[in-house]
């Protein structure tokens, strides 16, 4: 039991004997009382701690499952980046191998326009991954020094640069195959 608690204890017993018209107590009765508040005071004490304990216990595990989710979130955005990066970056490529082999025919062979704009954007999505890559730096530098602000700017603009870089592969996609039908 903390001191304030028992002289709130001792002061509110008192009030109760005043209230009832007692106003002088017996010391020995006294000595009785506070011997008893003193009895009782470690087994308080002990509850007290244990509580603080429980409680102490609780939000370390609050705290370690919240960093284990930032970890994964962190992670996740890495690998969005990273499979932008080596989506567009294989596409692109593949396409400068083909068009190589084109112009190294005899006589060299026109490249169809949707190819080269499909070579355009794959290497465009590749450009906003890197981009992506970058942006995804700053917005754990911020988090990390706590500007809440930037930090989710960078956040937004990251995904949004993913997403731009998986949107760019779906029109090279479409112009490689727009370029190979005809």
């Amino acid at each position: 039991m903390e001191i304030r608690d028992a002289l709130a204890r001792i002061s509110g017993d008192l009030g109760a004997l005043l209230e009832k018209g007692q106003e002088f107590v017996h010391i020995p009765t006294l000595l009785a009382y506070l011997k008893g508040i003193e009895q009782n005071a470690p087994a308080i004490s002990q509850a007290a701690e244990l509580q603080h304990q429980s409680q102490l216990a609780y939000h370390r595990a609050v705290h370690e499952s919240n960093l284990e989710m930032f970890k994964s979130v962190i992670e996740t955005g890495k690998t969005a980046v990273t499979t932008a990066i080596l989506v567009s970056g294989g596409a692109t490529v593949a396409l400068l191998a083909f068009v190589g082999n084109l112009q190294s025919k005899t006589p060299a062979v026109p490249i169809p326009g949707p190819l080269l704009l499909a070579l355009t954007t794959f290497a465009l999505g590749v450009l906003l991954a890197a981009v992506a890559s970058g942006a995804r730096y700053l917005s754990q530098l911020s988090y990390a020094n706590h500007w809440l602000r930037s930090g989710i700017g960078f956040h937004v603009l990251c995904i949004a640069l993913v997403i731009g870089s998986y949107v760019s592969f779906g029109v090279g996609v479409i112009g490689a195959y727009l370029a190979f039908i005809r």
